[in-house]
């Protein structure tokens, strides 16, 4: 079982930088892709029963469209598009969620 929130402003972060511009967030900020390519967070978390789980993802998109992403477990993927659309403005917050299969120990996710 994996339970709670992970803040992806305390993960591992490659090409993505921590802001706190817009109001809303939680914990000490967000993280804002900064590149349309190669940008990624990943957390570490650590799976004690396997299963299918349910990710869900905190987030803000000001802009006009729909901002994919793909999402990896152990760097295998495991969504090539999880989407991101509009949610009117930056202060704007929302879920997306991804169904996921993982197995017991440790596990990547980005």
């Amino acid at each position: 079982m994996i339970s709670g929130a992970y803040q992806a402003e305390n993960a591992v972060l490659v090409g993505a930088v921590i802001s706190n511009i817009h109001p809303g967030h939680t914990g000490t900020g967000f993280v804002d892709y900064l590149n349309p390519n190669a940008d990624y967070i990943e957390w570490t978390v650590s799976v004690v029963t396997a299963g299918s789980y349910t990710l869900d993802f905190r987030y803000g998109n000001g802009g006009a469209t729909n901002r994919p992403l793909e999402l990896r477990v152990n760097q295998a993927l495991a969504n090539a598009s999880l989407p991101f659309p509009s949610t009117g403005t930056w202060t704007n917050w929302t879920l997306s969620s991804a169904p996921v299969s993982l197995n017991t120990g440790t596990t990547r996710l980005g």
